[in-house]
């Protein structure tokens, strides 16, 4: 646990090679155990219990603080191997075992505390659970505001796109008048222009993507979890990569804005008087 998770060890030690290969019942807390569990005093040599099985502490992981209003100091770490020996490679201390852990702490943390059977909890318990709706509720807002921000950009760059194709249909007025008297007809110029419009968006999706593409290989790997881009190495580490899903969806909707950005300018250029665009100075 202290290696995997960076963590120091700040009283006693860490697992040896031995406790690991014989299942040994010894276990490392983090400062929260100590400080509402195992009570004054030295805590190494104190046993408690995980699950019901008795487990002497041997050491006390470096105070972390909290993260978000959580404590990152309520853990007890054991060794693999017993935690296999006593639940199985395929169990783990959630569902009914873990409401049951948690009920049995309830009740010896009110004990400590002298509580009255009415009166309201003065502490929380905090599980896996609680972390995962945490970072649940997280990527959920980040995702909003991404998305929030993603739907100002492209309605901008709509109305960029839409200002550089109206510059264009009024710089090539006589171009557009001499096509007509050549015989070009009204949904000739419209598609002309509507094509122009969705390559102008192409484009700049193409750089997207490959900016995007760019900066997800340059980032090194960390412990992040991203909605849009998630790959996992054998070191537990997140790799960014960009997904394909995503860029085929973003370059259809490229496609929707460069239709509506260009539809304004290319009915403007169909709509033209050939004698009058001719004239035009």
């Amino acid at each position: 646990m202290p290696t995997l998770s960076n963590l120091n060890i700040e009283l006693g030690r860490e697992f040896t090679e031995v406790e690991d290969a014989h299942s040994s019942h010894v276990a490392i807390v983090g400062s929260d155990i100590v400080d509402n569990l195992l009570g004054p005093g030295d805590p190494l040599g104190k046993e408690i219990r995980v699950d019901g099985s008795p487990y002497t502490v041997i050491g006390v992981g470096e105070r972390q603080g909290k993260t978000l209003g959580q404590s990152m100091d309520n853990w007890v770490a054991v060794p693999l191997t017993a935690f296999l020996q006593s639940h199985g490679s395929h169990s783990t201390l959630g569902g009914e075992v873990m409401d049951a852990v948690s009920d049995e702490l309830r009740t010896i943390m009110r004990i400590r505390r002298h509580l009255a059977p009415n009166a309201i909890d003065t502490f929380t318990i905090d599980t896996s659970a609680t972390f995962q709706n945490l970072l649940g509720k997280i990527l959920n807002s980040f995702g909003a505001v991404v998305a929030a921000i993603a739907g100002i950009s492209l309605v901008i760059g709509g109305i960029v796109i839409m200002n550089i194709m109206l510059v264009s249909v009024t710089e090539r007025t006589r171009e557009i008048g001499l096509m007509k008297a050549l015989g070009a007809r009204r949904r000739d110029i419209l598609a002309q222009f509507l094509m122009e419009s969705l390559v102008l968006t192409f484009l700049a999706g193409l750089v997207g993507v490959i900016v995007s593409i760019v900066t997800t290989y340059l980032v090194p790997p960390m412990p992040l979890y991203s909605a849009l881009y998630k790959t996992a190495n054998h070191d537990g580490d997140i790799i960014l990569r960009a997904s394909a899903g995503i860029m085929l969806a973003s370059f259809v909707i490229l496609t929707l804005v460069g239709i509506v950005s260009g539809l304004l300018p290319a009915i403007r250029a169909a709509k033209m008087d050939p004698v009058v665009a001719l004239r035009h100075e």
